[in-house]
């Protein structure tokens, strides 16, 4: 009975050391060989000095780039990385490569493959009472792998069990696959470096080592001709909102260089000149009338008065009001000021803070980037109650101030002491200097008796005159049409010379004679010049008259 419970406690030993080792990826390229969690007590550091081993167990080299150790938090301990892109690491066939912490390299003067600072100070990367260190392939796939639950310190490591020449290594996932032993026998090094010349542009022809001058990786790994070298990043295509510069470098497109920023688009209510400058589109917008000294206290009474003559509303945030000669104040007009096209716009200052002087000064209307759009011309000693305006094109003092509406000449104020005009149907009295009604007495005109009438010219009466027959003039006489009277002809006066009768028909017998003379001298020229026309002529009448008879 006795011997039967001491086989059952012994076989149960069995079982828990039997699972204190656990092992995994079976039939594994790459195995881990060996594994120091630290090492014997009584030396600085000891917890520190670690060792593993891993080993190619087949008959290929095998390439373990980017190859890592892990423990259980899944902390890198080690990896086969070199810093040049260009060498790649290989494990030859049957051969192993060794990492080591630098407190184990440093102690045991051993110069393992790959030389790790320990995750922590104090206890290093590797538990010894319980962990899980792996081999993890550079896709992040467990290769091999190895746990324990014993306590693995005091100088004591794990050891893969082998045998044969070339060694071949147990790979049962069994945890009689390795021995707990004491003595480290550190593995020779298997592991080589190949450069491998990386072709950083494959859709570039001929292999490109680095990266061509001008060109950048986009999203595909091509490499791409960069359209703005001074620039972050590749930039397929010169991007939106910019340009070239007189150097091929992409700055920003700048429509308006005298305002801070990049201006992409003119500001609204702007105008660009020739030179890439930006101004506010200002309207002549006129001041028409100020109040410095109104009537009574100042305050809330001054006033500006600004006049639209154009026919569109105008936003008065573009601009600002200037007052003074020489030491100039500016003030701004209210939040949402407008002034409407054709309309006045009265700024007092109880709105703005401002202040007329009554002794000399002018106001000044100015955009907001120091346009001048109109000045007032200057005032002199202003009296109260009495407004500096624009009238007729003409600045002057007027004592009917009228903000908001046309400004009104000065009216005169007379003595009240001087007396009123009479009106037109009065006159003034020199004794009383009263004024008293004009009295005009109707005279009325006796009728004319019968047989007479008014005279216009005289309105008097006169006689109705009848009718006169006219007398026939005696012989030797006429009637003249003037006076319609009768008046003797003028006696004729004989002479020896032919009266004008006499002399008419003398003159006619000159002018027949001498027409008929006339005609007499052309008939002949004419016959003397068409002589061998008429001869023909008339030799043809002859001739025809013969013919007749």
């Amino acid at each position: 009975m006795i011997k039967k419970i001491i086989l059952l406690l012994f076989s149960f030993c069995l079982a828990v050391i039997a699972s204190s080792t656990t092992v995994g990826a079976s039939n594994a390229q790459i195995l881990i060989t060996q594994v120091l969690a630290g090492a014997s007590s009584g030396i600085d550091s000891a917890a520190t000095m670690e060792y593993i081993s891993i080993y190619n167990n087949t008959d290929t080299d095998i390439e373990i780039t980017n190859w890592c150790l892990t423990n259980k938090s899944q902390k890198n301990i080690a990896c086969f990385t070199q810093n040049d892109p260009t060498i790649h690491m290989w494990l030859t066939k049957r051969s192993h490569a060794t990492v080591g912490s630098t407190t184990f390299s440093d102690y045991y003067k051993i110069q393992t493959d790959i030389i790790y600072a320990p995750i922590s100070s104090s206890s290093g990367s590797i538990t010894g009472s319980s962990d899980v260190i792996s081999l993890v392939d550079n896709n992040s796939t467990v290769v091999d792998s190895i746990s324990w639950n014993t306590t693995l310190t005091g100088g004591r490591l794990l050891e893969r069990k082998s045998s044969g020449t070339p060694i071949t290594y147990q790979d049962n996932d069994l945890s009689t696959d390795f021995n707990n032993i004491t003595n480290l026998s550190v593995k020779s090094s298997g592991l080589f470096e190949e450069v491998v010349l990386v072709d950083v542009c494959k859709n570039i022809d001929g292999v490109q080592l680095t990266m061509p001058n001008g060109y950048d990786i986009d999203s595909n790994n091509d490499c791409i001709p960069d359209a703005c070298k001074n620039l972050a990043g590749l930039q397929n295509i010169l991007p939106a909102g910019m340009k070239y510069d007189n150097s091929n470098n992409c700055v920003e497109i700048d429509l308006c260089l005298n305002i801070s920023g990049s201006q992409l688009e003119i500001p609204f209510n702007y105008i660009a000149d020739d030179y890439s400058n930006c101004y506010i589109n200002s309207v002549k917008l006129l001041i028409t009338e100020i109040l410095p000294n109104p009537l009574g206290l100042d305050t809330g009474k001054e006033f500006i008065e600004i006049y639209n003559p154009t026919s569109q509303d105008v936003d008065l945030s573009f601009y600002k009001i200037a007052i003074g000669i020489d030491s100039i104040k500016y003030y701004s007009f209210p939040i949402g000021s407008v002034i409407k096209a054709g309309q006045y716009f009265v700024l007092y200052n109880s709105q703005v803070n401002y202040t007329l002087i009554n002794t000399v000064s002018l106001v000044g209307l100015f955009t907001q980037d120091n346009q001048e759009v109109f000045q007032t011309q200057i005032y002199l000693n202003s009296k109260d109650g009495e407004s500096w305006s624009l009238i007729d094109n003409l600045w002057q003092y007027t004592n009917q101030p009228s903000p908001g509406k046309s400004n009104l000449m000065s009216v005169t104020v007379e003595d009240e002491s001087a007396p009123q005009p009479c009106a037109p149907n009065q006159y003034r009295n020199p004794e009383t200097n009263r004024c008293k009604l004009i009295t005009v007495k109707q005279a009325s005109l006796t009728p004319c008796k019968d047989g007479e009438y008014r005279s216009e010219t005289t309105n008097r009466c006169r006689s109705i005159s009848s009718e006169a027959k006219l007398v026939e003039c005696s012989e030797g006489e006429f009637r003249n049409p003037e006076t319609n009277r009768c008046k003797k002809e003028a006696s004729l006066i004989k002479t020896d010379y032919p009266t004008n009768v006499e002399a008419t028909k003398s003159n006619d017998n000159h002018a027949q004679t001498f027409l008929i003379v006339a005609i007499l001298i052309t008939s002949l020229y004419a016959i003397w010049e068409w002589r061998f026309d008429l001869s023909q002529i008339f030799t043809k009448i002859q001739k025809f008259i013969k013919k007749r008879k």
